[in-house]
């Protein structure tokens, strides 16, 4: 059974749907929004399993109670879950649905429908569900999860709480993977930098042979730079045709920021890339604090632009000219 105390960060999120249940003040349907991979599924479970808990002093699911006890031997309870099917949710699911909220509870007080990515449900299944929206019975509690509230219709959102779930911040991931993962800690803080505050994505970053691969292949790109040969640099990118770009240009600019970490401080512990401290204290070495931070700069803007679907050999080709020239003098 997930609860809140299983969800990294979103302190006040988790305050605001406690506190609903605790004073008595839970409504009868609510949208939680957010981009895909931030968690919104397993806050909603989170949030229907302390409804359905039936101690009402508990600050979390009790464990101990006729509903926690079904749940806890893997029994679903009086929690009803609805997923797409081939991309979407049909009106005959929606109906399906109906049916079984209008059967009184019977393992708790009140019953409690998820309908994940329910901004696939057709616009037959949406105005199927309307009509429970509308006059839902008093024991049962209707949580949709969604990407874009904009795909529900304008009466579904009328009738709905609606929530901002957030994402994750860059420490809070960092915090996540170090308690969960046995990953390495210079693997854990590129991978949250790479996560855009998703939790999920993070956990499919670091497990992925691609990560280990785009690493490798900006270590040895930053090395190039470092010895100014930009003929070999070119080919140091081969690998980005066909990988995650993202993870490339995330592992080149900490790789970088750790040169100039090292310029202006002189401290390894301030470093993520602590197994190439060779190559950071050449670079460091070699080139003054406003060249590297150039280079940063330069980077970045190599990497918005891929973001925007920028043709990647186009921007590559003008990263390494625009940094070719600077480091020209040096």
């Amino acid at each position: 059974m997930i609860t809140f105390k299983d969800i990294p960060g979103r302190a006040s999120l988790k305050k605001r749907l406690g506190d609903e249940v605790k004073t008595g003040h839970a409504g009868h349907a609510y949208i939680l929004e957010g981009p895909s991979g931030c968690g919104k599924k397993d806050i909603a479970r989170a949030f229907a399993y302390k409804i359905l808990c039936m101690s009402e002093k508990s600050e979390k699911p009790c464990g101990k109670c006729r509903h926690c006890t079904i749940v806890n031997a893997g029994g679903t309870g009086e929690l009803y879950e609805l997923f797409p099917d081939k991309g979407s949710i049909s009106i005959n699911s929606i109906r399906e649905l109906q049916q079984n909220i209008n059967l009184i509870p019977v393992s708790a007080n009140r019953k409690v429908y998820l309908v994940i990515d329910a901004d696939n449900m057709t616009i037959a299944a949406q105005n199927c569900i309307l009509k429970t929206l509308e006059e839902p019975p008093e024991y049962a509690t209707i949580i949709l999860t969604v990407s874009n509230s904009d795909k529900l219709i304008e009466t579904i959102q009328s009738r709905a709480v609606l929530i901002q779930v957030g994402i994750n911040s860059i420490e809070e991931i960092e915090e996540y993977l170090g308690k969960n993962t046995k990953f390495e800690t210079r693997d854990i803080q590129m991978a949250a930098r790479c996560a855009d505050g998703s939790v999920g994505k993070a956990l499919g970053i670091i497990g992925s042979k691609d990560f280990s691969e785009q690493r490798i292949a900006a270590i040895d790109f930053a090395e190039c730079l470092i010895s100014k040969e930009f003929k070999k640099a070119l080919s140091a990118t081969g690998a980005l045709s066909k990988g995650n770009s993202e993870i490339f240009f995330t592992s080149l600019s900490a790789v970088l920021r750790d040169m100039l970490i090292m310029k202006t401080t002189e401290d390894y512990g301030y470093l993520i890339n602590q197994d190439k401290k060779d190559i950071i204290i050449r670079g460091s070495d070699r080139y003054p604090e406003h060249i590297l931070s150039k280079m940063i700069s330069i980077v970045n803007e190599a990497s918005d632009r891929l973001a925007a679907n920028a043709a990647k050999k186009q921007t590559m080709d003008a990263m390494i000219v625009k940094i070719t020239e600077e480091l020209a003098g040096w």
